[in-house]
């Protein structure tokens, strides 16, 4: 009986923690990476505006900070030297669009890594008429000293030109 006590009770417990991980904007790491981008609540306004996610990797802990922009809106962001950090936008996965990085990037201050396209798990999906819910993340590393900028566009991949309908910066500064 009291092994069976145990087992519920700890079941309990981690689901309370997988819904406090889901709504927080820390989160502590314990597995894949990855696994906790999915499962976080991302939230997407109505107003036309779009929210930026700035996921900071520091030592087992990821740190959300959101930030609601607009067209042509410029953000001052402070990041750990020597740390990872990710780059979320929202990205309509229901056209051939994307998000790409526009100027050359300062590798002494700022290493592009990768770029993948995740949908997140939502649990009561309120999705845009027409649109999906996925998520672009931008991941980068961050170098030891100084300032740096990173520019996004957001246009469609079948326009030759850099017709970007969105665009955004990013004045990053290593602390």
């Amino acid at each position: 009986m009291r092994r069976k006590n145990a087992i519920i009770l700890f079941i309990i417990l981690i689901s309370l923690f997988n819904i406090f991980q889901f709504y927080s904007n820390t989160v502590i790491k314990l597995c894949f990476r990855d696994l906790w981008l999915e499962n976080h609540k991302y939230v997407n306004p109505v107003d036309g505006s779009e929210n930026i996610y700035i996921i900071i990797d520091n030592k087992g802990l990821l740190k959300f900070h959101q930030y609601n922009i607009n067209n042509n809106d410029s953000i001052n962001i402070t990041i750990p030297k020597n740390s990872k950090f990710i780059i979320s936008l929202y990205e309509n996965s229901t056209i051939t669009a994307k998000w790409d990085i526009i100027n050359e990037l300062n590798p002494n201050v700022i290493k592009f890594i990768e770029y993948k396209k995740i949908n997140p798990f939502e649990i009561n999906p309120k999705k845009r008429d027409g649109q999906s819910n996925s998520r672009n993340f931008m991941y980068f590393q961050s170098g030891n000293e100084g300032e740096g900028t990173i520019s996004l566009g957001y246009k469609h991949i079948d326009e030759s030109e850099d017709n970007y309908s969105t665009k955004l910066r990013l004045n990053i500064k290593l602390d």
